[in-house]
Parts: structure tokens; sequence; C-alpha cells
């Protein structure tokens, strides 16, 4: 199987090595919206990430829904780090949002190669990624 780089969709990121740990409290950086993991629920920890998702009923849930844009979000509290799942909201690419900016990978390689180079951390394994994208 060939393999070829993944090409980021949105502007580009940027991220210094090690950013997270200079941080003395990960709850006083604060993530824009869709990010911002405040507007979602916990549904399950997958490791050290949090599978997060809109409450039922909420506005959001409702909004999103009814525009065809729903999506999950894995999010890393220790970086802060917030990856939504691919939906039309995001172009069916994986976005990445940091403090630094944020990024979109079409596949899941490159995001898995991305989060480990420059957070030191690993996703969840492929299948809980592809159910998270699935959940509901």
């Amino acid at each position: 199987m060939e393999h070829t780089q993944s090409t980021i969709v949105a502007r580009p990121i940027v991220i210094r090595r090690g950013l997270a740990r200079l941080r003395t409290d990960a709850d006083e950086v604060s993530l824009p919206r869709p990010h911002d993991p405040d507007d979602r629920v916990l549904v399950a920890s997958l490791g050290d990430w949090e599978l997060r998702d809109f409450a039922d009923g909420s506005r959001f849930a409702a909004f999103f829904a009814r525009h065809g844009l729903a999506h999950r979000q894995l999010y890393l509290r220790s970086a802060p780090l917030s990856i939504l799942t691919p939906s039309a909201l995001t172009g069916g690419a994986f976005e990445l949002c940091a403090s630094d900016g944020r990024a979109r990978f079409r596949d899941e390689p490159a995001l898995r190669a991305f989060v480990a180079r420059h957070f030191e951390a690993a996703l969840p394994a492929t299948i809980s990624l592809r159910a998270a994208g699935r959940w509901r």
C-alpha cells in the first residue's frame, strides 16, 4: 500500500514541542467554539482522552443535528487539545485545535503522527476513534 502524506486543509497550525508542559494550569486555556469542551458533556473516557458530545436536548445538539453537522469531540485535558471527528462541519476531516491554532487531517495516520510528535500523546485505538465518530 502506498503511503501518501496527509494534506492540511485549513490554515497551518503552529505548535511548539512541549508547549502543554509549559502551562501550569491547563484550565486557564480556553479553546474557541466549536472546540470548547464546556459546550459538551462527558460521554466516555478513552484512556487519557475524553469523548464528549452535546447533551441531548441542548440547543447545540438541536442546531448541529438540524444542519447535518453532527460530530463528536475527543479532548485531552492535559494539553489542552481538541479533535472533532469527521463531519460536514469539518469538511469530512478530523479537525485538531490547540491554543496555537487549528489544522485538518483527512487521514488518521497523519493525525496520529502529528499528535505524537507535537504533543507526545497517543490517540485512542483506531477502533475507539472510529466508534467515537459514530457514537450516538
